[in-house]
């Protein structure tokens, strides 16, 4: 018995060793956790500020200093720390920050340039950067872009209301996209991005996706191209109020411009603008889900589908061309989704724009083809059917162009045809005696 209680002792003794241990081993580790995560200041300004002279930070209290360094020889900011909360303040006319891992950076009234070939701001993989009053990152040297986004997780850049950020090249692109990520831009941000080549060019090898939140803008201005990408898809999510601008100001090819296959869907409730010298849009195809969009090409058409692509709209979904070409612009726009069997309650509404063969095309059909005379400005958006029997056009009188149409359509058989007045898939003499009881209402 007193061998057993000596042996429940030690017993005892050793598990109480273990726990303490445990215990002591788990505050350490939550201690650096929080330390690693202690929000971070610094006063970028040379000298006053937080960065000084040399290879050290002079002026530095040395406070969180393990969490970032400062290069002086090369100007070179970096931030250490994965998951870090840093605060940039100051102004600085040549420096490269650099930010590795996936972190959190807000930017309070910075004012930086880099002069040495590397972005102002390299933003590696993702995180969330906070807009506080006016922001500036510019970069002046060759082949340098004033923000770079990369890595597999989604930039995001926020702010409260009254909040801005530019970013600019001299001999680049305002903002360059390595990485399959994404850009959202959400609360009241308001993001410009300039570029001697384009305003924002993604060099990812992936579909690639920017969100414009309700009440932020994006607007990109490019000498060559507004916004420029390799044979990859790209889709923009632009809500609201929102608004995503790209002018090409140069001999530009395109607002918005995707070489290859590379397809542009847009989705949304915003507004979506773009012009270029040459032509608005340039993709392969183009798919539009509800937001309103405008294509203007000064000197060329306002769309060039380079594969021979469609135009697909949803029935929310406007989009106006400006051709500035010397020739009519023509597209084939298809109503979205796969079963056209199914009927819809909306019809094509075309404004200053014109079906390549009215006698073979209708407002009801699921696809048509448009065209767009030289020089002109046209819409072709969705609207509900007027609700008048009869009414074949759908221009809400039953007259004597829909009696024509309904001539031309006669002995047709098939699925939503445009004279089938009683949806029995056959245009017959029972829709014509439809359309006559209601002709001149």
């Amino acid at each position: 018995m007193q061998k057993l209680k000596k042996k429940s002792k030690q017993l005892l003794s050793l598990l109480f060793t273990f726990a303490t241990v445990f215990l002591l081993f788990a505050a350490m580790t939550l201690t650096a956790s929080a330390a690693i995560t202690d929000p971070v200041t610094i006063n970028i300004t040379p000298n006053t500020g937080n960065i000084g002279n040399g290879n050290s930070d002079a002026n530095n209290s040395g406070v969180n200093q393990s969490q970032w360094s400062y290069n002086g020889t090369e100007k070179i900011l970096e931030l250490l720390t994965t998951g870090g909360n840093y605060t940039l303040t100051g102004t600085n006319n040549n420096l490269y920050i650099r930010a590795p891992y996936t972190m959190s950076v807000t930017l309070n009234n910075v004012n930086v340039t880099s002069a040495s070939s590397s972005p102002a701001l390299s933003f590696e993989s993702g995180g969330t950067i906070t807009i506080v009053g006016t922001n500036k990152l510019s970069a002046s040297g060759a082949s340098a872009s004033g923000l770079r986004l990369g890595g597999t997780i989604a930039t995001t850049i926020t702010s409260g209301a009254g909040s801005s950020l530019s970013a600019t090249s001299v001999n680049r692109d305002g903002i360059n996209i390595s990485g399959p990520g994404g850009l959202i831009i959400t609360g009241h941000a308001d993001v410009t991005a300039t570029g001697s080549l384009s305003g924002i060019r993604n060099d990812s090898s992936s579909t690639y996706r920017i969100t414009v939140g309700e009440n932020a803008k994006l607007a990109a201005t490019g000498g060559e191209d507004g916004f420029f990408g390799y044979n990859n898809p790209l889709t923009l999510e632009v809500d609201g109020a929102a608004s995503f601008k790209t002018t090409a100001t140069g001999k530009g090819y395109g607002g918005i411009s995707i070489t290859g296959n590379g397809t542009l869907a847009i989705r949304g409730k915003g507004t979506v603008s773009t012009e270029a010298k040459e032509s608005g849009i340039v993709v392969a195809s183009l798919y539009i889900y509800g937001c309103n969009v405008t294509a203007k090409g000064t000197t060329r058409r306002a769309v060039i589908l380079q594969s021979g692509g469609k135009i697909t709209m949803n029935d929310a979904a406007v989009l106006t061309m400006t051709n500035g070409s010397g020739a009519a612009e023509q597209h084939t726009f298809a109503v979205e989704g796969t079963d056209w069997n199914k009927p819809t309650d909306r019809v094509w509404k075309l404004t200053n724009a014109v079906f390549i063969d009215d006698t073979f095309y209708s407002v009801t059909d699921r696809e048509i083809e448009v065209r767009v005379a030289a020089g002109q400005t046209g819409t072709v958006a969705r609207e509900p059917k007027s609700g008048k029997l009869g009414d074949v056009n759908n221009d809400g009188k039953v007259d004597a162009t829909d009696l024509s149409l309904l001539i031309s359509d006669f002995g047709l058989k098939g699925k939503n045809l445009r004279s089938d007045l009683n949806n029995d898939d056959v245009v017959d003499g029972r829709d014509l005696a439809i359309l006559l009881k209601y002709f001149g209402s």
